[in-house]
């Protein structure tokens, strides 16, 4: 199984970050100037490496720069702690976690 899970340090102590996403799944990102470290990189928003098929520049998300990575994890994190949590929960019969705004599925 490939699934990924890590956990970061940060001030508050060990901070689980979970996804079900496997990597033969992983869609790969076309980021250009975010370096991977912002949440609208679908691998890092996932909690994932960036991987072979990923066309991204100047990738820092990768094991080689876990410390600028992990910095810039802990700092999304101050300002919004639920940043990496699922926005939809599978308890709840896969409502959001913050109210529908669907328009078309009406979920």
């Amino acid at each position: 199984e490939n699934s990924s899970s890590y956990k970061l340090r940060n001030n508050e102590g060990l901070i689980p970050v979970v996804t079900k996403k496997k990597l033969d799944e992983q869609q790969p990102c076309n980021c250009k100037k975010s370096k991977c470290l912002k949440l609208y990189c679908d691998c890092f928003a996932a909690g994932l490496y960036c991987t072979g098929p990923c066309k991204c520049l100047n990738c820092q998300n990768m094991p080689s720069f876990e410390e600028a990575r992990a910095s810039a994890i802990s700092t999304i994190l101050e300002r919004n702690p639920n940043a990496f949590k699922p926005k939809i929960n599978d308890s709840n019969d896969g409502m959001h976690t913050k109210g529908c705004h669907c328009k078309k599925s009406g979920c």
